[in-house]
């Protein structure tokens, strides 16, 4: 008989784990897929003129935001941190400062300046340039 009780209280015990489980991973798929639907695309030459047209206009739409930005290499180069980015061309008065971890030197030193990018980070707004942190390149 406590044999018997154990074995459904361990099955009930398991039913509930699963249920559980699967909520969470329905959860996670919600998550990623409202960050893929949220996620916006954006020339550089564009979003630095709406940033210089209204700042706070801008940092509405895009501030603390999952960004793509497109636009041609200007500089591979490390901050005053000692972070590397790349910056992207946009126009004379500001460029899209993409922040990299340090891990993601290999792949930042098959850059040319001058070709097609498009990375995707987290936009920090403007700070000389509009920086985007957090940054992996989707395609060059």
């Amino acid at each position: 008989m406590k044999t018997q009780i154990l074995v459904i209280c361990l099955l009930i015990m398991i039913i509930f784990s699963c249920t559980n489980s699967n909520n969470s991973v329905n959860q996670i798929e919600k998550e990623k897929t409202a960050e893929i639907i949220s996620e916006i695309q954006k020339n550089a030459l564009d979003l630095c003129n709406e940033y210089e047209q209204n700042e706070a206009a801008a940092d509405l739409n895009y501030k603390d935001k999952l960004i793509v930005v497109n636009g041609k290499v200007e500089k591979i180069g490390k901050d005053i941190m000692n972070n590397y980015y790349v910056l992207i061309e946009a126009n004379n008065n500001i460029n899209v400062q993409c922040l990299f971890n340090n891990k993601d030197i290999s792949e930042l030193s098959k850059l040319k300046k001058g070709t097609e990018i498009k990375i995707k980070g987290k936009c920090f707004g403007k700070m000389l340039n509009i920086i985007i942190r957090e940054c992996c390149v989707i395609e060059q």
